[in-house]
């Protein structure tokens, strides 16, 4: 029963408020969008019912077919352990709350239903609770009569249950791709499956180099005989490793094989391709915009990119191995070392340290740092100077 529009808005003070019955029953209407605005709140879930389905049908997901899976099989995966929680906005118990905030006692959700053994069935319902046990809304279905029956409530899966104020596109979106990542989910198995029972008799798998290779970067050097992995290959103890390579090596070739043949008759007829091969990779666009980042300093960029790059260029390569030799070469003059051959006093130690120390700036900054920019000029030579600049003035030694 629903108020009439004369009294919707105040009641006199002591008088009752008229009566009037509303139709027990409404028709479908299908519709092209749910906006929850006007008409009566049952014919509101109708319509979001018909679009639910309207949606699902164009992403190729139809409830009201045969749950049999390409495989073949009546058992498949559940389909709760494929929900994407990035297109969930609350929590099961967030959703439940303001469905009963929103809605109260009334029709809040379009629920999926089994119809026989093989179809399902969208009905409309009213979910009360969330139980976190096993993961299930309680709901109270809806009869034909457009009254909530709740004499006996059914347990369903959250990918099962659409409540009214949630967006319906954002829902089939939600449902469509669970069904689609265990039809994935569903075909690796069964492909993997495949693979795993092909024989490996006659699969070439590692030679005798890649097994030594094998060994060596899997045994520790400690671990490793002197004789070298070639004779550890041979004592047998390393036999279980390399059995277990080659396994996973010739399943690895057979699900080549197995993909290649997939793409062409008979195989391509029998099985769908579409879930057991990877997809195939769109072509290169001619055209294409790169878009701005924001705080960027693209003069710095190019400098910071320009001063690496040139670090891998030939020139700059022999230049640094030059330099690296002559600083190998004045560590091995030891010329921070005094040699002391008897007992000093304290203050003939320090003139021997000042004499040395001078001895030792005036050789680096006229013999060894001159050697540093030449084998570096020479090295750089033939690089454009406006890429690296090598007549910049070098710090001294301080």
């Amino acid at each position: 029963a629903r108020r009439t529009a004369g009294q919707d808005k105040r009641d006199r003070p002591g008088s009752m408020p008229s009566l009037v019955m509303a139709p027990l029953s409404q028709p479908r209407v299908p519709s092209a969008s749910f906006t929850g605005q006007g008409g009566s709140a049952l014919k509101q879930a109708e319509d979001a019912a018909n679009m639910l389905r309207e949606l699902l049908a164009k992403r190729g997901v139809d409830v009201s077919a045969q749950r049999i899976g390409h495989t073949g099989s009546r058992v498949r995966l559940p389909l709760q352990y494929f929900d994407g929680t990035d297109y969930a906005r609350l929590t099961p118990e967030g959703q439940v709350a303001v469905a009963n905030e929103r809605f109260g006692k009334k029709t809040n959700a379009v629920v999926l239903q089994a119809v026989g053994e093989d179809r399902d069935e969208w009905k409309l319902g009213r979910v009360y609770r969330y139980d976190g046990k096993i993961g299930a809304f309680a709901v109270y279905l809806t009869g034909e009569d457009g009254r909530v029956d709740e004499t006996a409530s059914v347990l369903v899966p959250p990918l099962s249950a659409m409540f009214l104020h949630e967006k319906v596109a954002e829902f089939a979106q939600r449902l469509a791709h669970a069904h689609r990542a265990r039809d994935e989910a569903e075909a690796d198995l069964l492909l993997q499956f495949y693979v795993r029972n092909m024989p490996t008799t006659d699969v070439y798998t590692l030679s005798d180099a890649q097994i030594e290779r094998l060994i060596e970067r899997a045994v520790p050097a400690n671990r490793m005989p002197a004789s070298g992995a070639e004779a550890l290959a041979r004592s047998g103890s390393v036999a279980p490793l390399i059995a277990e390579v080659k396994l996973s090596y010739a399943r690895s070739m057979n699900g080549m094989l197995l993909r290649e043949r997939m793409q062409s008759a008979p195989l391509k007829d029998k099985v769908r391709t579409d879930l057991l091969l990877p997809p195939h990779r769109p072509p290169a666009p001619e055209l294409g915009v790169i878009a701005e980042a924001k705080g960027l300093d693209f003069d710095r960029a190019v400098e910071s990119f320009e001063a690496i790059s040139s670090l891998v260029m030939p020139e700059a390569c022999h230049a640094i191995v030059a330099a690296r030799h002559e600083c190998i070469q004045l560590a091995r003059l030891s010329l921070f070392h005094v040699d002391i051959m008897q007992p000093l006093y304290l203050d003939a130690f320090d003139k021997l340290q000042a004499e040395h120390r001078s001895r030792l700036l005036h050789f680096l900054a006229n013999t060894w740092q001159p050697a540093i920019r030449r084998v570096v000029t020479q090295a750089m030579a033939s690089v454009d100077p406006q890429i690296w600049a090598t007549d910049q003035p070098q710090p001294s030694i301080q």
